[in-house]
């Protein structure tokens, strides 16, 4: 869905689950939230 909409890029979410199942399409694959990280440039 990100992609189609022109997100610069996209995080797919395991939600704890420890397979990608599903997030192919993902840039980067976290198990939570708190595992995003801003970067100001």
């Amino acid at each position: 869905m990100g992609r189609r909409a022109g997100a610069a890029g996209c995080i797919g979410i395991r939600w704890g689950n420890g397979e990608d199942v599903g997030l192919a399409g993902a840039d980067v694959a976290i198990a939570q939230l708190d595992e995003i990280q801003v970067i100001e440039v």
